[in-house]
């Protein structure tokens, strides 16, 4: 494990031991979260959102809520 900055939007830690050339360091916690959310919001879009921003999942619970609509009472 390195001790690189990751490259998401937002995201201070420091752990990163996943490089990509064309994006690139990504720590663990950020690699998880794009792992269950790819490739409803692609690589790019991704990078670019804070962690802080809830954007990603509302985008994410959108669309598997316009797959599985909640039943009536």
């Amino acid at each position: 494990m390195g001790v690189t900055k990751c490259s998401r939007d937002g995201c201070n830690d420091t752990r990163c031991d996943r490089h990509s050339k064309k994006y690139g360091d990504i720590c663990n916690d950020c690699y998880e979260e794009l792992l269950a959310i790819y490739p409803y919001i692609d690589i790019e879009t991704f990078m670019n959102f804070t962690k802080e921003e809830d954007e990603i999942m509302k985008i994410n619970k959108d669309f598997v809520n316009a797959i599985f609509p909640k039943l009536p009472d």
